[in-house]
């Protein structure tokens, strides 16, 4: 799970259910006391440059403030109490503040957000990886750091230099795109078509997308436009095989700021001679984006039978397959 994955999933529950399971603290998440909201201690600046400079020098991490952490008998620090954060509105303030002065550079999407658990509120950080590191620690420290097993360490000079000449990368991210495609007399159509986009700073090469779509919904064999051609190649598959991956070769690249369209997944509504409808189904699907600098992502898109019926259809039949739908609702 990325660090932008368990900061959107933080909630009271699963605050909650660090303490009961004794989290431990890991690379990408950090526990921290607050001694004073207005952050006038100096140890609680410390911290929080370190960790800017730690997670931003590494794969990114979400602090928790108002949480004690202590190791145990096994010797690995693990959340033993919430004793909370006093005034959190206001301590969000001040970290808003001190995020442009406790690192230099200052570190590109830094939140903050306030979880209310039981009684008492917690503050969750969320650190990004930086495209730009190294980034140095001020508040007194004046050095750089990396976040390895539940610690920051200060960087030796062979990490720093290795940093500095760090090529920026790329991100990639998919976006789809729901349409309807007109039909026959009997069925009615919609796409989705799927394009990789690159929101980072480096160019992506060799892209790949892995999709498998659960039936009766697949890949239209048709290609993009219905010439047989998509914005990758496909490549060949197993007998029996679900699964259809497109590949560039290296000389395919999405650069920064762009993105490419690779293939588009068909749906259909079918008309009985009664005027009933079947393949009514929900469309779900799961996705993989990579590339060949390591850029990762995966995850799954779905469109309830109602949403796909909205997309494909038009009036009347739209009426009466919303009218259909409500029905089975009931």
């Amino acid at each position: 799970m990325s660090a932008e994955q368990l900061f959107d999933q933080l909630s009271s529950d699963v605050v909650q259910g660090f303490l009961r399971d004794g989290r431990e603290e890991d690379l990408s998440l950090d526990f921290k006391l607050l001694t004073q909201p207005a952050f006038t201690s100096r140890e609680d600046r410390k911290n929080f440059a370190r960790a800017l400079s730690g997670f931003a020098n590494s794969d990114g991490g979400v602090i928790l403030w108002g949480c004690n952490a202590r190791k145990g008998d096994d010797d690995i620090d693990r959340l033993q109490s919430i004793p909370g954060v006093a005034d959190p509105a206001y301590a969000i303030t001040r970290l808003n503040s001190l995020t442009g002065e406790a690192v230099r550079p200052i570190v590109d999407g830094v939140r903050h957000r306030c979880i209310e658990v039981k009684d008492v509120s917690v503050i969750a950080t969320l650190v990004p990886r930086s495209e730009v590191a190294p980034h140095m620690a001020k508040c007194g420290e004046n050095q750089y750091f990396k976040r390895a097993g539940d610690a920051f360490y200060a960087l030796e000079h062979f990490d720093i230099a290795d940093m500095f000449g760090r090529r920026p990368q790329p991100r990639l991210r998919p976006i789809f795109t729901v349409r309807p495609s007109g039909g026959s007399g009997k069925e009615a159509h919609g796409v989705v078509v799927v394009a990789i986009e690159n929101i980072g700073r480096g160019i992506a090469t060799a892209p790949a997308l892995h999709l498998r779509v659960d039936p009766p919904f697949r890949v239209d064999e048709h290609g993009l436009t219905g010439n047989l051609q998509d914005g990758l190649p496909r490549l060949p598959r197993a007998q029996g095989a679900s699964d259809v991956v497109f590949a560039g070769s290296t000389s395919t690249v999405v650069h920064a700021g762009t993105d490419l369209q690779v293939c588009s997944v068909k749906m259909w509504v079918t008309f009985l001679a009664d005027d009933g409808v079947r393949d009514l189904h929900d469309l779900r699907f799961t996705y993989l984006i990579t590339c060949a600098e390591g850029a990762r992502v995966e995850g799954e898109f779905r469109l309830t039978a109602s949403e796909l019926a909205a997309v494909t259809l038009t009036e009347p039949r739209l009426s009466f397959v919303q009218a259909v739908l409500r029905e089975r609702a009931r």
